[in-house]
C-alpha cells in the first residue's frame, strides 16, 4: 500500500542530508530495474548505480538483507512512520566489558515456523522463485528455541532444510518479540509448553550448536524496550515469575 505523500516527503528530506537531490536521482515506490517485484519505498541512484534503498514502516528483515546481499545496494535503511531510523545492519551498540552469571530462573520454549531462514530465502530468489513464495517457504522447518528469564530473551534458530543454526536478532524475530512484549507474567503459557525451567548454567546446552557457543547475557534482547541500564541487572533480583 502506498504511503501518504507527506510521509514520503518527510523521509526524503531526512535523506537529502546525505544524498542531495542536486546530485542524486530519487525513485519513489517503483521496482528495482533488475527485479520489478522488489519495490523499495525510496530508491536512490548515483547516475545508473543503486546506492540507497529505503523501506518505511513494517517490512520484512529478509527484504532488507536481499537489497544488500543480492542486489548489492550499499546503503539500506528502514524508517518507522514517525521518521525514526532503524537499520538492520548499523545499529548503535554500547559495549560493556562485563561478563557475569545472571541469577534467577530461565524458561525454555520451542516453536516452529515462526522465524525465516534468510539463506533459504536468498537461495529461492536466486533459483527464480518469486518474492512472496520464497518468503513463505523460508519459514518452513525452522525450529526456534526461546530462552528467557522474563527480562531478556535469546532465540536459537535451526533450519532443517539448509542446516543453518543462529541466534536470532531482534529485527528478524519481530513477531515473537512483539508477542513477548504484549504478555504479562501470567500469560506466558500462550507461547506453548515449557520444556525446561532452570538456572543460567542449567540451560547453556541449548547454545551448544552456535558457532560462538554460549552468548553473554548482555547479548540478549530486552523484553521491556524501556529498560535503560543493563548494569541494573547486576544490582537487583530478577522479576518475580508468575505461576504457570
Amino acid at each position: 500500500m502506498p504511503h501518504p505523500t507527506e510521509l514520503i516527503k518527510k523521509i526524503v528530506t531526512l535523506l537529502e542530508g546525505d544524498y542531495p537531490k542536486t546530485q542524486y536521482i530519487y525513485q519513489i515506490e517503483r521496482g528495482l530495474p533488475s527485479n520489478p517485484r522488489m519495490m523499495p519505498d525510496i530508491l536512490i541512484f548515483d547516475a545508473d548505480k543503486m546506492i540507497c534503498a529505503v523501506e518505511i514502516g513494517y517490512t520484512r528483515p529478509e527484504k532488507l538483507t536481499a537489497y544488500r546481499e543480492i542486489y548489492k545496494i550499499p546503503d539500506v535503511r528502514w524508517y518507522d512512520k514517525s521518521g525514526q531510523l532503524h537499520t538492520a545492519f548499523e545499529r548503535p551498540v554500547v559495549k560493556a566489558h562485563l561478563k557475569f552469571c545472571p541469577s534467577g530462573e530461565f524458561r525454555v520454549y520451542v516453536t516452529t515456523n515462526d522465524i525465516s531462514c534468510s539463506e533459504c530465502y536468498n537461495d529461492e530468489l536466486e533459483g527464480g522463485e518469486d518474492d512472496e513464495a520464497a518468503f513463505s517457504n523460508s519459514f518452513v522447518d525452522v525450529l526456534s528455541t526461546i530462552i528467557t528469564d522474563l527480562i531478556k530473551v535469546f532465540i536459537v534458530c535451526e533450519c532443517d532444510k539448509c542446516g543453518r543454526i543462529w541466534l536470532a536478532e531482534e529485527d528478524e524475530a519481530y513477531d515473537i518479540i512483539s508477542e513477548l512484549r504484549d504478555l504479562d507474567s501470567l500469560s506466558w503459557r500462550v507461547l506453548g509448553k515449557i520444556i525446561k525451567r532452570d538456572s543460567w548454567e542449567g540451560i547453556q546446552h541449548y547454545f551448544d550448536k552456535l558457532e560462538h557457543g554460549v552468548p553473554d547475557y548482555a547479548e540478549g534482547i530486552w523484553i521491556d524496550p524501556n529498560s535503560k541500564f543493563e548494569a541494573r541487572r547486576l544490582k537487583i533480583e530478577p522479576a518475580r515469575l508468575g505461576d504457570d
